[in-house]
Order: structure tokens, then C-alpha cells, then sequence
């Protein structure tokens, strides 16, 4: 019997999480690196295991492009054009794959950063390992004609037929209403890892966010574990691994092989935007941009002010997606943002808008010094924005008005 290994890449690059079937006994799920995979292998004797490999959302991007009339018949050659005008890129950078054909001339597409995919693929080919199946998590985790919201061992994952998404709990009462847009008669599922820490605020965010009634199921183990559960059911329709990446087509035997390990495991099987915007932004970036904005710049901006004021980029956030806003300008202010993280210090941030339109940032800022205030226009142009500031006094502090267009043009 062959064997089969289901390997999930992670942020880190060196760390990843593997489950091996081995002559059908399914293996507790390991994590470590490339080394350690190796030797694991070897100890349990398993030599030329067939492969299936899980990349994290964050590192696709999940687009919906309108065709124009008379090109839905020809959705393969559109795409590039497409794909083209919603990322302001170069489609050869990417690898797309088509969610399924065209639908009243609207496909979904996910693209990957080509030579980050093929990267991947050659160090499990240098390791001597064939993959033959590839999906996105996320993907795995979609059901038909329904809603469904995750925790996995990262963040929180929200998934329904047409959109896809990644994002710290704290983002969900912005992000879920925007997931669930022409799907409000769908069923709303809830999946959480067995005892949960953070069940009732999770809860809490989804019930804020949707009128439907909530079933919550639970799954144990590890979320690789229930990757593979879910797999064992249900696999996904969109591999990977097509076109130039397609190679030997081995899903239904790969399939095939788990159906027996599938019987003989004790496991709880749970009944189940990377991050797409109908607008086409740039998804992995803003997913990830989302949980620095969350982890990151909540932290370095309002330090013991966080509770209250990460509202504030909360608010900006949310009135960008609820407009029919560009690439551009979504990335701009995300952009603009981290820039802005990596170079403040004690200051107190008052208040923070975005005007979409022009593409500029207002903040007003609270500090003792008025030299600390220059410094930060000084470093904010030094990454090439233009920046204006005037400044007045409020009592004993200097208040500092920033104006902030994108960046100069080299």
C-alpha cells in the first residue's frame, strides 16, 4: 500500500507541520523542519511517500474578475488581462488557477507568486519527494451552500462559495459582513479546535456581525489533523497543480488510498478573503497586513491606548472595503501604515483618516517634543512619501499635523 504525506507549509520558512499514512495507519502529525521531515521518514521506514501539500491563505491571493461580453467562452486567455488590471502587476509573476468556469460572466481566480510556488515544489523535488496533490487551506474548508468561520492554529479563516479570507478575531465583526454579501440565506457554520480559549469572543464577533442562526461544531486535535478529515470526506475541486505545475494527475489515486485509512483511524470527523475582495485586492498582502495592523500596529502605535483606539484603523480599513476601491489604493494605506509602525516610538497617535480619493493620510500626534515630530517626517520622506506638518501647542505637549500623499515617483 502506498503511502501518503500531507505536509502544511507555514509562515516560518523553515517549520513545517507533516501527517503521514503509513501502510494505512495514519501517524500522529509531526512539526519541524526539512531536516527533521527527513529523518522522520527514514525512522518510520517510508521511502517514496505520495505527497499532498497545504499552502496557507496568506500566500494566495483571491481575485474576482468581471469578463467583458463575449470573452467568458475564452476565460482562459482573459485572465491574464485581468489579472493584469486588478493586481497593477505583470500576470507572468504569477500562477493562476480558475475557481471553476465563468458565471454570469464573473470567474473567481487565485493567483500565487510563481517563483515562490515553484520554490517549494523543487525543495520537496530535491528532498525526493513527489507531490501530487496541492490545495490552499482555506479551499479545503469550503462548503457548498454554506458559511463557514474557523479558528485554525493561526487565525480565523471564513469561507463561503464565492469569497475566502484570513484574519485575527479581533477583524472578524469588520471582515465577516463583506464574506457573507449574497450569501445572507446561506447557513452559518462555526468550527473551533476543542476547548477553545477564545470561544466566547469569538461567538460574540459572528453573532454581532449575521442574523442567522449559529451552529457551532468542534474538532479535535491539531488543525492539520482536521485538514485531513476534511479531506478524507471532501476534497477540493481547484488543485494547484495545473498548467505548467500540472505533472502527473494522481488525485483520485491519492484519494483512493486515504478512503482505508480513513476507516481505520480513530478520529472525530467534523462535519464542516491569501483573503478575496470583489474589488481584487492584493489578498495575501492585506490578510497579512490585517494581523500586523491587530498584533503589530496596535501595539507600536497605541501601546497602552490599544483597547480603545485600534478602532480607529479599524474604521479606515472597513470604509476602504465597503467602496469599490483599487489595488492601488488599498495597498497604498496598508503601505503607509506598516512604514509608519516601524519608525514611531512613545508618541501618542490622536487620530488617524484615510482619504481614499487622493490617497493621503491625516494623523494628528501627541508628544512633549516638538523635535520628535520632525524626526518622524524626516524618516517618513526618507521611504519616499511626502509629508507636510504643522504644529501647535495643547498645554504642555505639541500637537503635530501630518498630511501624507503615497509615495514620490522615482
Amino acid at each position: 500500500m502506498q503511502d501518503l504525506l500531507t505536509i502544511q507549509l507555514t509562515e516560518q520558512q523553515d517549520t513545517i507541520n507533516w501527517l503521514l499514512i503509513n501502510q494505512g495507519h495514519r501517524q500522529p502529525d509531526q512539526s519541524g523542519s526539512w531536516e527533521d521531515l527527513k529523518s522522520y521518514l527514514e525512522n518510520e521506514g517510508s521511502t517514496e511517500p505520495k505527497v499532498a501539500l497545504i499552502i496557507p491563505i496568506e500566500k494566495s491571493v483571491f481575485l474576482e474578475m468581471v469578463l467583458p461580453p463575449g470573452q467568458a467562452k475564452y476565460a482562459a486567455k482573459a485572465i491574464d488581462f485581468a489579472v493584469e488590471e486588478k493586481l497593477s502587476q505583470d500576470p507572468s509573476l504569477y500562477h493562476l488557477v480558475p475557481r471553476g468556469k465563468p458565471k454570469q460572466g464573473s470567474l473567481s481566480v487565485i493567483a500565487i507568486d510563481k517563483e515562490w510556488f515553484a520554490t517549494q515544489l523543487q525543495i520537496l523535488k530535491e528532498a525526493g519527494l513527489e507531490v501530487v496533490q496541492c490545495f490552499i487551506d482555506a479551499e479545503i474548508l469550503v462548503e457548498a451552500g454554506a458559511i463557514h468561520v474557523i479558528q485554525t492554529d493561526r487565525s480565523m479563516v471564513v469561507s463561503s462559495p464565492s469569497h475566502c479570507l484570513s484574519a485575527d478575531v479581533s477583524w472578524l465583526g469588520a471582515l465577516l459582513p463583506k464574506a457573507m454579501e449574497q450569501h445572507e440565506d446561506k447557513p452559518l457554520k462555526l468550527t473551533l479546535p476543542e476547548n477553545s480559549e477564545q470561544e466566547n469572543i469569538i461567538k460574540a464577533q459572528v453573532m454581532l456581525s449575521a442574523d442567522q442562526e449559529l451552529t457551532t461544531e468542534y474538532y479535535t486535535g491539531t488543525y492539520l489533523g482536521f485538514l485531513v478529515d476534511k479531506l478524507l470526506s471532501s476534497h477540493p475541486a481547484h488543485s494547484l497543480l495545473i498548467g505548467e505545475f500540472g505533472g502527473k494527475k494522481e488525485q483520485s489515486q491519492w484519494l483512493n488510498a486515504l478512503k482505508p485509512a480513513a476507516i481505520a483511524a480513530t478520529v472525530l470527523l467534523v462535519a464542516g478573503l491569501s483573503f478575496q475582495v470583489v474589488q481584487g485586492w492584493q489578498a495575501a498582502r492585506l490578510s497579512e497586513a490585517y494581523l500586523q495592523a491587530n498584533e503589530k500596529l496596535c501595539k507600536d502605535i497605541f501601546g497602552p491606548q490599544k483597547r480603545c483606539r485600534e478602532n480607529l484603523i479599524k474604521r479606515e480599513v472597513q470604509n476602504l472595503i465597503s467602496q469599490p476601491t483599487t489595488t492601488t489604493s488599498a495597498a497604498s494605506f496598508l503601505s503607509l501604515l506598516e512604514d509608519f509602525a516601524s519608525i514611531k516610538g512613545q508618541e501618542t497617535l490622536i487620530s488617524l483618516r484615510y482619504t481614499q480619493d487622493k490617497q493621503e493620510l491625516l494623523m494628528v500626534i501627541l508628544d512633549q517634543d516638538f523635535q520628535k515630530l520632525e524626526q518622524i517626517k524626516s524618516k517618513l520622506e526618507g521611504k519616499g512619501y511626502n509629508v507636510e506638518l504643522s504644529a501647535s501647542q495643547d498645554k504642555n505637549m505639541t500637537r503635530g499635523n501630518f498630511r501624507i500623499t503615497g509615495k514620490v515617483s522615482s
